[in-house]
């Protein structure tokens, strides 16, 4: 996959995350702004807030929470991927250099192989040549003696 339509799938993602906390929290402080003000207007100071609501505001404390949580979240999302990204152009640049040193320094090993193989060869010629030539002054100087 392209690293944008990456990208792009987790905004998305992260978006429709964040619309259901928003719709969430608006939805839970209505209905605590609604109960508050007939408490309000039908009771005592004391009877504001019961138990119910209590948990209502601590919900939607935790709402606001992981609403601020999600928006931090996308935040380091985009950072790792940027680093990623840095990371990973960094990484393609040390591989074509690694195969570009590779392909022009390095022999084929077949080819190698062969110039070993000629050069024995070689070797091995100009030493029989060698040996040859001194057994011949040899073999001359023994019958020049005989003679």
């Amino acid at each position: 996959m392209n690293s944008n339509s990456v990208k792009y799938v987790q905004s998305q993602r992260y978006s429709s995350i964040f619309d259901q906390l928003t719709s969430e929290f608006n939805n839970a402080s209505k209905q605590i702004d609604t109960r508050y003000q007939r408490f309000i207007l039908f009771s005592s100071p004391d009877n504001y807030y019961k138990d119910e609501e209590k948990t209502k505001i601590t919900h939607s404390r935790g709402l606001v929470d992981a609403i601020m949580d999600v928006e931090s979240l996308t935040g380091q999302a985009t950072q790792n991927l940027e680093l990623l990204k840095k990371g990973n152009r960094k990484l393609a640049k040390i591989y074509n250099r690694v195969n570009t040193m590779v392909n022009k320094h390095l022999f084929d090993v077949q080819k190698l192989q062969k110039n070993i193989n000629f050069i024995m060869t070689r070797n091995r010629a100009i030493f029989s040549i060698i040996i040859g030539i001194f057994l011949f002054f040899i073999f001359c100087k023994i019958f020049l003696k005989f003679k």
